[in-house]
């Protein structure tokens, strides 16, 4: 079971399957969680993917405390989230 201290920011598209997918698993494990919506700012998607070399969306970011800079880990795509959760 994953740590409630645990809060995640996600890089989404709102048609996007997977990414809906990921924000529902957040909801279901009560997870804290800010959506970031990129489909008007290809630039900024663009400009994310190049630095975390992830060419896909959701992205999915997790920090602990209330700053999101201090201690940010990147966990990947919805596959990687649902591992994250399952344990594995």
């Amino acid at each position: 079971m994953e740590d409630h201290s645990s809060k995640y920011i996600l890089y989404v598209k709102e048609k996007c399957p997977f990414c809906i997918k990921a924000l529902e698993l957040l909801k279901i494990y009560d997870a804290q969680h800010e959506a970031i919506y990129v489909d008007e700012s290809p630039q900024l998607l663009s400009e994310m993917k190049s630095a975390w070399k992830w060419s896909t969306v959701p992205m999915v970011f997790e920090y602990q405390g209330e700053n999101p800079l201090g201690t940010v880990s990147f966990v990947g795509g919805y596959t990687d989230l649902e591992k994250k959760f399952s344990g594995e």
